[in-house]
């Protein structure tokens, strides 16, 4: 699958968990996030936020 179609996934499925809140379908909106987070994973290819997270480096001794 090419990136702009992946993109345009992820954006759908972003609408479509605003949709699902506003009428407090909560379960299915969950569902809507991990369709998001399964695409945004294909697209950059990590896994969470783990990529935003600095690690600290061990003082030298």
């Amino acid at each position: 699958m090419n990136p702009n179609e992946i993109r345009r996934k992820m954006a759908l499925a972003l609408q479509k968990e605003r949709r699902l809140l506003a009428e407090h379908k909560y379960i299915e909106a969950l569902d809507a996030r991990a369709e998001y987070r399964k695409y945004r994973r294909e697209l950059t290819g990590t896994w969470g936020d783990g990529d935003l997270i600095q690690t600290r480096e061990a003082a030298p001794a």
